[in-house]
């Protein structure tokens, strides 16, 4: 089953997932956060440049003048400024993991963890204990726990560079992909017969990419074997993340060219489709979709499970409906303009129109629950995570 958690229509852009797969960080002039577990949102704080420093600690950067920065981390109680030297925060690229940071300027300077490394770097990432960036454009270096480790030519068309847990670099853009290990072994990892795909994110034994096929249509695919995947249509990504949750499966976050973001969650047993068949369908409307509609008002079904686990319930485009209004009017109803004093574009329809709430009400009633005892419970569940909303709207589904 394919359910998309959650979408914001504003600045949506890089968005990353917690090491736990628990949270989203994403937006590019402002810090958001999405909990994957509670479908709670946290309020925007003005910073660039969000990323997991912990599972649940965001560190992010906020400008202070010309090649100047002040790195700051933050979780649900607070935010904490720290004493890092503002001119080695700066950087074009900035990472972190497990307690660790990184900054690069496009000048070519590297910092890691407050210390200059000596060389004319760009393209830094860090999944630690890796750090990767290139050098003089011309190769890839790696460190491993801060100390240099290796160093490979970079190939040909290499505009794009995602480096992965195992240490290797997956490399292309919309072209094919080739994964590169420290010990300079380069190995095509292309997944689609037409070649275009972004750079890989490997988790679970499944690489993860958006492509194009060739009369135009756009997907996200996380290919298992050759000429198998997880396929999520009609949504192709200018840059995404993927993790493995312990009850959702994996977890995929994406931003489009525009910055509007999604989070979808894949169960691990939903059904591997043909790549190769897929690319070849003429109507994108024929094939199976995780969400016929953009619009939280008009919330999709559930997909239907393998065959050995059947949805014991298939709920009503109707229900649907009828349970996203209920959820947009207690969501707003402290405030006209948007609830719990949000601004009017961070309305329920752009923050929480897919995510949580609908889908613990699906599980309740896919579990055989009726409609009230499910939507009393989603109640219960939205009150003790926002007690601002305190109170029921009208619990009896006509």
């Amino acid at each position: 089953m394919i359910t998309e958690l959650f979408r914001f229509n504003g600045d949506g852009w890089w968005p990353r997932i917690s090491n736990d797969a628990s949270k989203v960080c994403f937006g590019n002039t402002e810090s958001r956060v999405f909990e994957i577990n509670t479908g709670r949102v946290w309020s925007a704080f003005p910073a660039r440049q969000s990323r997991w420093i912990h599972d649940d600690v965001v560190t992010f950067t906020v400008q202070i003048g010309e090649n100047q920065a002040k790195r700051f981390t933050r979780n649900w109680g607070g935010v904490q400024e720290h004493t890092d030297n503002p001119s080695l925060v700066a950087g074009n690229d900035f990472d972190a993991d497990k307690g660790h940071w990184l900054s690069c300027l496009s000048a070519g300077r590297l910092v890691l963890d407050g210390r200059i490394i000596d060389g004319r770097y760009r393209n830094a990432q860090m999944r630690w204990p890796w750090v990767v960036a290139t050098k003089d454009d011309a190769e890839l270096v790696w460190w491993r726990d801060g100390v240099h480790y290796a160093r490979a030519p970079l190939p040909a068309r290499a505009n794009e560079l995602r480096l992965q847990d195992s240490s290797a670099v997956r490399t292309g853009y919309f072209w094919d992909v080739q994964d590169i290990g420290p010990h300079a072994a380069v190995v095509d990892v292309t997944a689609t017969p037409w070649r275009r795909e972004k750079p890989h994110v490997m988790c679970a034994d499944h690489n993860w990419t958006s492509t194009e096929t060739p009369d135009g249509r756009l997907g996200t695919i996380g290919a298992n074997a050759q000429d198998s995947a997880f396929i999520i249509d009609d949504w192709g990504c200018a840059w995404f993340d993927v993790k493995l949750h312990p009850v959702f499966g994996f977890i995929v976050a994406g931003c489009d060219d525009t910055g509007k973001l999604r989070v979808y969650a894949v169960s691990t047993n939903t059904e591997h489709r043909s790549i190769s068949a897929w690319g070849q369908i003429a109507n994108p409307s024929s094939s199976p979709s995780p969400s016929k509609s953009h619009s939280p008002s008009h919330s999709p079904s559930p997909s239907h499970a393998e065959e050995e686990e059947p949805m014991p319930t298939h709920l009503s485009d109707l229900e649907l409906i009828e349970l996203a209004n209920r959820l947009e009017k207690k969501y707003k109803a402290p405030t006209a303009e948007g609830g719990l004093g949000r601004g009017p574009t961070e309305t329920f329809v752009d923050v929480l129109g897919a995510s949580r709430w609908r889908w613990d009400y699906i599980n309740s009633r896919n579990a055989g629950d009726d409609m009230d005892t499910a939507w009393r419970k989603v109640n219960r569940a939205i009150n003790d995570v926002v007690p601002e909303l305190e109170g029921d709207i009208d619990p009896n589904f006509p």
